[in-house]
């Protein structure tokens, strides 16, 4: 099996857990505020949102924003190219649809020679996409190719979460 074949297998087991990567959005227009608490309300174009989230920042940060600025915030989805980690959403933690960078994928490798996938670890499907990430950024590296056969080597022994 090659690393595209891996990748697809690893979504196609997220998909039957009942999990797609939800698109990933960003805030237009960077803002940096407090509440009436002082609590801070920060966002900037770099950041990743899944939708509830970038929704509910940028409700609690239009009131706070000059009238005049308002509408130069707006939420708006991203493809999340080329990101140097594993897409998440910078408020829940929700893992994003989206691709990874070479450093990415280095970082994943020494996480996993670090954390092996070992006979007693169960894969969720959140980590199965974002091995997949990996699998699709870096097809020929035999690192990866190796954290994808372990993983879907535990998939197929039926131990999931």
């Amino acid at each position: 099996m090659d690393a595209f074949q891996m990748a697809h297998a690893l979504e196609s087991f997220a998909k039957q857990q009942g999990f797609v990567a939800p698109q990933a959005y960003y805030i237009v227009g960077q803002f940096s505020l407090k509440d009436a608490k002082g609590g801070s309300i920060y966002s900037d174009e770099a950041h990743l949102w899944c939708r509830e989230c970038a929704d509910a920042l940028l409700s609690a940060a239009k009131p706070l924003l000059p009238e005049e600025t308002q509408e130069d915030h707006f939420v708006c989805a991203t493809d999340a190219i080329n990101e140097d980690t594993c897409p998440h959403c910078m408020k829940c933690g929700e893992t994003l649809d989206g691709t990874v960078s070479k450093y990415a994928v280095d970082e994943e490798v020494e996480h996993y020679e670090a954390n092996p996938i070992g006979e007693n670890d169960t894969i969720n499907p959140r980590q199965a996409v974002e091995i997949a990430m990996i699998l699709f950024a870096a097809p020929n590296d035999q690192d990866v190719l190796k954290i994808g056969r372990a993983a879907l080597q535990q998939i197929e022994k039926g131990e999931t979460k």
